[in-house]
C-alpha cells in the first residue's frame, strides 16, 4: 500500500470529501466484496478523519468580528484556541435539540 511521504502536499479538503462521497457511494452499493469493501471502509475513515482536521484547524483560523470602525475597518480578535473540538460541538448541539423536542 503506498503510503504518503513528508513530501507529497497534503489533499485539499474538497479532495478528501470527494473522494470520502465516491467510497460510501461504493459501500452503499453492496457490490463491492467483502475484502474490497473493508479496504474501502478504512479508506474512507482516513478521509474523514483528514476533513476533521482541516475543519478544526480552518475554525481555529476564523477571526471573531468584535466591532467595526466609523471608517467600516473591521475590529477582530482571534477565535478562542481553548474552544470546544468539533466532537464536542456536534454532541453539545445534539443535547440542544433533543431537550426542545
Amino acid at each position: 500500500m503506498n503510503q504518503p511521504n513528508e513530501n507529497t502536499p497534503p489533499k485539499s479538503f474538497e479532495s478528501s470529501l470527494s473522494e470520502l462521497e465516491r467510497i460510501v457511494s461504493d459501500l452503499e452499493s453492496g457490490e463491492l466484496p467483502l475484502a474490497e469493501s473493508l479496504k474501502q471502509y478504512e479508506a474512507g475513515v482516513a478521509h474523514l478523519r483528514k476533513c476533521y482536521e482541516q475543519l478544526e484547524v480552518a475554525e481555529r483560523r476564523v477571526e471573531l468580528l468584535k466591532s467595526v470602525q466609523a471608517d467600516g475597518t473591521a475590529e477582530t480578535e482571534p477565535f478562542a484556541d481553548d474552544s470546544l473540538t468539533l466532537e464536542e460541538k456536534a454532541s453539545s448541539r445534539a443535547r440542544r435539540r433533543s431537550t426542545r423536542s
